[in-house]
């Protein structure tokens, strides 16, 4: 029986890995079904001349396809009220959050909170590394609570060289800054994004333990090319500051994006690719939302992180922020508290730095390699599958044992 139930596991552990594909291959038989019911009955003869007979088939696929229409007419409507709620939202917090030159009078300067900034880079121009953290210096509150990670991968030949470097730069203008390389070749790991994230976390998780005496600490993370207002930190401070232990240890923040700093010199497909991108972020930022889902930057304490044994690094996990999300999701038995921060954080659209025909090709295929990436981001579909399945039947177990209102606590394991 044993052996059964590990066999069940492996396969329920597979089908929901190659979910997207499955669901691919059903659409496929649903075509065919269709399509071949439809000539077979002509060659019967069973539909009389211009009245052709709908099959189970047909309404199966008729169906399928106005639950699509559906779906996309909602979207943009979706975001269009997101995009509504997050202007308002915006203006308000800019109205709301006055932060002061002077450190001591600093909403994020608390002297029990501190924020662990990772700023993962691979092959980044140390030009576009500076300038970021130029921006992260300016802040009033760099000075007093900014431990800044500059999370490098080892397969890069210059990386160690290119962080002490920035670190001999901008050392006085923190109050920490660190760098950490990513070792290659690391089995069952992918190199990317969250494989630079996990290593460097787990730095953070030895220095700032939450076991130990020390201020809080949320760590946020950040692209190489991401510029954020000193007013991010300070919403999330004040947020923070504000809640008991439990319910920091249950909230996300997230932010919008937004493609502004170079949308001039890139082609049309990109800049519409992106503004798409930004806008499914953006989308679930509604009022009334709790499923926020995080694109590039957010923030997350480090009790959360600690109880989700960090990033996962395998290449299920290529699309690290909404990967991280439904972790964090699940590790708090869907209790996670999505807290949107009013204020965008400004990108580079992706370019490739030529000119002419050439650049413009370079960019468009550079963009497209881009799109690749998120893809991999369907892979989740399979996790959080087997995840809420797991998390479902916990509090199913615990209402039969215990009756309505108790839910069962959901422990995360790594997969």
């Amino acid at each position: 029986m044993d052996q059964l139930g590990m066999s069940f596991t492996g396969l329920w552990r597979y089908a929901t890995r190659i979910a997207p594909a499955l669901g691919l291959c059903a659409l496929a038989a649903l075509l065919y079904s269709s399509f071949s019911t439809a000539a077979t009955d002509r060659e019967k003869g069973g539909s009389p001349p211009g009245h052709p007979r709908a099959t189970g088939w047909h309404w199966l696929l008729s169906i399928h396809l106005l639950i699509l229409h559906i779906a996309t007419t909602l979207f943009p409507l979706r975001a269009y009220r997101a995009l509504g709620n997050v202007v308002v939202e915006m203006r308000a917090a800019a109205h709301q959050v006055s932060i002061s030159d002077d450190p001591a009078t600093s909403t994020c300067s608390h002297p029990a909170l501190r924020f662990t900034i990772i700023l993962p880079a691979y092959r980044e121009d140390i030009h576009t590394l500076r300038t970021t953290l130029d921006v992260l210096a300016s802040h009033p509150q760099a000075r007093t609570c900014y431990h800044v990670y500059l999370a490098m991968e080892e397969r890069e030949a210059d990386a160690k060289a290119k962080a002490t470097r920035l670190m001999e730069l901008v050392r006085h203008d923190f109050f920490d800054i660190s760098f950490t390389m990513h070792p290659a070749g690391l089995t069952g790991e992918a190199p990317g994004k969250g494989s630079n994230e996990s290593w460097a976390a787990k730095q953070i998780m030895r220095k700032y333990s939450s076991q130990q005496s020390g201020p809080e600490v949320v760590v946020t993370i950040m692209d190489a090319d991401s510029h954020l207002s000193p007013r991010y930190f300070a919403q999330i401070s004040k947020d923070y500051m504000a809640l008991s232990k439990e319910e920091r240890a249950a909230t996300f923040y997230v932010s919008p994006i937004v493609f502004d700093r170079n949308s001039h010199q890139v082609p049309l497909l990109v800049r519409t690719a992106d503004v798409v991108w930004s806008g499914a972020g953006i989308s679930t930022m509604y009022a009334g939302s709790s499923v926020c889902i995080p694109t590039s930057v957010y923030s997350v304490p480090l009790r959360l992180v600690e109880r989700t044994q960090g990033w996962d690094t395998g290449y299920t996990a290529i699309g690290e922020d909404m990967h991280m999300y439904l972790k964090c999701f699940f590790a708090v038995s869907g209790c996670l508290r999505s807290k949107v921060i009013y204020t965008a954080a400004s990108q580079f659209n992706v370019c490739s730095g030529e000119l002419g025909i050439r650049g413009y090709a370079g960019t468009v295929a550079a963009r497209y390699q881009q799109a690749l990436r998120h893809m991999w981001g369907m892979l989740d579909t399979g996790y959080a599958v087997r995840h809420a399945t797991a998390m479902l039947f916990l509090r199913a177990r615990s209402w039969c044992c215990h009756g309505v209102g108790r839910r069962a606590p959901f422990h995360l394991k790594q997969q």
